[in-house]
């Protein structure tokens, strides 16, 4: 009975720490988009209006104005358009999907950073919804942190079935960072998204990075549970 006892215990301690973890990974999913819209499009947007309101003043160069206030809006648009894909991709929901869904973000990380962009996927097809969708998260959060804070020209994504799980390197060789020092970071609250990701599915994430070296994200992810 004692046993039995201790071993509950440890099992509500656990559950706790769950909670606790889950419930602080969803408020700061929901400050990091809040923080994306904001430092984003809204200010692009902001922007475009102040451009339009200098179109009436009499000295004004309308045509180039308008221009510019049109660019503007065109980055707008993609910003949008690269916030609603992470939050709800169309094509992860489709068996078989996934590939096209990693692809289709990786054409946003070239387009807006120039990156020339390694892509080397191995993910079989019969995977469930939720574990493709954690993948996901797990693999778009060091991509856009590439985005935000790299500055690379050449980055490496790869995904693939190793030791009865899923392996996923993404590598960078941008301007990195002290990895001791992370958590003071600004931006880069992602990255501990990705440590407690990995260990609430039961696996482990590492991140290797140095000033000037570049960045390795690495992550497994069992795939027990996992199939359809």
């Amino acid at each position: 009975m004692k046993r039995t006892a201790e071993r509950l215990e440890k099992v509500d301690a656990a559950r706790q720490m769950l909670l606790k973890n889950v419930s602080t990974a969803v408020d700061r999913a929901r400050k990091r988009f809040a923080g994306d819209l904001h430092d984003d499009a809204l200010q692009k947007l902001t922007a475009v209006e102040l451009q339009l309101q200098r179109v009436r003043e009499p000295n004004g160069d309308s045509a180039a104005l308008l221009s510019e206030a049109q660019s503007l809006l065109n980055e707008t648009e993609e910003a949008l358009r690269r916030l609603l894909f992470e939050v709800r991709p169309p094509a992860l929901e489709v068996p078989g999907g996934f590939s096209e869904t990693i692809r289709e973000r990786i054409r946003m990380l070239r387009s807006l950073t120039g990156a020339e962009v390694e892509v080397e996927l191995e993910v079989p097809d019969d995977l469930s919804y939720e574990f493709r969708s954690m993948l996901f998260r797990q693999m778009t959060e060091a991509i856009a942190n590439i985005e935000k804070h790299a500055a690379s020209t050449r980055v490496l994504v790869g995904l693939q079935v190793r030791d009865a799980g899923m392996y996923g390197r993404i590598e960078d060789n941008g301007r990195g960072f002290v990895v001791a020092e992370r958590d003071r970071l600004p931006g880069h609250l992602g990255l501990l998204a990705l440590n407690e990701r990995a260990l609430l599915a039961g696996g482990w994430n590492k991140i290797q990075s140095e000033p000037g070296l570049g960045t390795t994200v690495e992550f497994w992810i069992p795939l027990a549970d996992s199939e359809v």
